[in-house]
């Protein structure tokens, strides 16, 4: 019944999603002109701050995993009134459980017995997951147990809340990721809690960045997660019928899952000292101008199937929800002629909007250099499926192509030997406006982020420090794992040798890719 609600809502997508790639066009997504100035768009959603007007914002890029998982057990260590936390992936069991102990994803027991201990001193600690049909793990069932560990501990597990974003059938995420505590600092980037996110995946991993900040635009952004909190469609973890029964087989995973191995704590142990050397390879800087920005939630279900909300509804989606994108194409308009711009984004697919920025930018004459996934790099091969016949249009436009090789990259901060040998993807969603500024955050270049999904991220303008911490890394990762794209069949590493344009994968994923690619073309407004 679910997957026949799941067709019948988006019957009408696929009817307005006619394609037309010589154009860079979706019919669905019409060139749209915003009437608010994007200035006065309301707090929490943008948050522009100067530091001449007493707002110094201090930020810091965490570029590595395990600096970015020991960066956010730090701060909820030092947590004294709140924490917040908000994300697309909160996994609990590995989908290859063979490859760890239990299977458990260990990086998320990390973060939730120490929240655990810091609900038992009365720190207010909020969840909220997005309920995506497809990864959704952090159920009622984990919520029963924590709250039960809290009673039994002599706790009040009113200090541990969770809810969820969207628990029934729609295709509009939240894709936003935030941990902040005490109104003072916040983190927000790429990384959902997973292992692959913090180099602990013996598997797969992703490459990925956050950004640390801390000053007064922190309030703002533990703001804009009271919005999502209070949303419409989140509701309210239901543990009471949970609570008032005896545990349940599935709960009683659900403890093993919360309990700390002899191996957890000595991974524990690593991941805290090796994490805060590779923390701070980057330094704490002062950011002179720092915009936040976020989309709206949706407050009803009616709104999400508003997609021409002109015909439909009285406030415009576009117009009234989508911020982040708006911004982003602010900071891109502002780009002249000679000014180079970088993007990271573990997926490239355009529509009208986005096609139109890349007009102006060739317009322009803004050069542009794209670091994102090869087909073997991949963790979603339906959006390999899409880039690679539309390579040599990006090429023939002047941009640069650079793809991931799904290779390990060489660094000193590992806690496991097992991840050399893992196979690596990008998911890094940041921006190098030339010499005027960067963007770190939740949006990728394809159309989920342009329009379904929430997204939020910070920018910030006028620090050179800053400016040269993420342009430096930018290059450096593509010169150590990045193959150029010299046309969709002939790619050359750093070195100037010919690779695989599609990475190192085998042929079946090369058959893969061919045999989903007209399906992909048909959906790729979803994507």
């Amino acid at each position: 019944m679910r997957i026949l609600t799941l067709l019948l809502l988006t019957l009408p997508q696929f009817a307005l999603g006619e394609t037309s790639y010589n154009d860079w066009k979706l019919n669905i997504f019409s060139a749209y002109q915003y009437k608010t100035p994007f200035a006065k768009i309301p707090e929490p959603y943008v948050s522009i701050q100067e530091a001449a007007k007493g707002k110094e914002n201090q930020m810091h890029l965490i570029h590595s995993g395990i600096a970015a998982l020991y960066k956010r057990l730090d701060m909820i260590e030092r947590a004294q009134k709140n924490i917040e936390l908000e994300y697309f992936i909160f996994s609990s069991k590995k989908k290859a459980p063979k490859s760890t102990e239990n299977g458990d994803e260990r990086s998320s027991k990390f973060i939730l017995n120490k929240l655990i201990d810091k609900a038992l001193t009365k720190v207010s600690v909020r969840i909220l997951v997005d309920h995506s049909l497809a990864v959704f793990q952090f159920d009622e069932n984990h919520v029963a147990a924590i709250h039960r560990e809290i009673k039994k501990r002599g706790g009040n597990p009113r200090f541990f809340q969770v809810r969820y974003y969207n628990s029934v059938d729609s295709q509009f995420r939240s894709h936003r990721k935030l941990i902040s505590i005490d109104d003072t600092e916040a983190i927000t980037g790429g990384r959902n809690i997973e292992d692959k996110y913090f180099d602990l995946d013996h598997s797969y991993n992703f490459v990925d960045r956050d950004i640390w900040v801390k000053g007064p635009v922190v309030p703002i952004m533990r703001s804009s997660f009271d919005e999502f909190w209070f949303a419409g469609v989140t509701v309210k973890a239901d543990v009471d019928s949970l609570l008032a029964s005896a545990p349940e087989e599935e709960e009683l995973v659900v403890n093993q899952f919360l309990h700390m191995s002899a191996a957890d704590k000595n991974l524990l142990s690593k991941v805290m000292s090796i994490g805060k050397s590779a923390y701070e390879t980057s330094q704490t800087h002062a950011c002179p101008k720092t915009t936040f920005a976020s989309d709206k939630p949706i407050n009803s279900r009616l709104v999400r199937w508003c997609l021409e909300s002109e015909l439909l509804c009285e406030e415009n989606y576009k117009e009234s929800h989508r911020v982040t994108e708006r911004a982003i194409g602010q900071f891109i308009r502002s780009l002249s002629a000679g000014d180079k711009l970088y993007i990271d984004s573990p997926y490239v697919m355009l529509n009208t909007r986005s096609g139109n920025l890349l007009k102006i930018l060739t317009e322009k004459k803004v050069k542009l250099r794209v670091f994102t996934n090869s087909l073997s790099s991949t963790d979603a091969t339906y959006a390999a499926s899409v880039f690679y016949p539309n390579a040599n249009k990006f090429l023939s436009s002047g941009i640069q192509l650079v793809v991931h090789g799904s290779s390990w990259r060489p660094t000193p901060y590992v806690a496991e030997a097992e991840v050399i040998t893992a196979r690596w993807g990008m998911h890094a969603k940041s921006h190098l406006y030339g010499d005027k500024g960067f963007f770190v955050g939740t949006y990728n270049v394809d159309n989920r982020s342009s329009f379904y999904n929430t997204e939020m991220g910070l920018f910030c303008e006028g620090s050179k420090e800053l400016n040269a911490d993420i342009k430096n890394e930018m290059l450096t990762l593509a010169n150590d794992i990045g193959y150029n794209l010299i046309s969709r069949d002939k790619a050359l590493d750093a070195k100037g040798r010919e690779q695989n344009p599609l990475g190192k994968g085998g042929e079946e994923t090369q058959f893969l890719m061919d045999v989903i690619a007209h399906p992909s073309k048909l959906l790729q407004f979803l994507m």
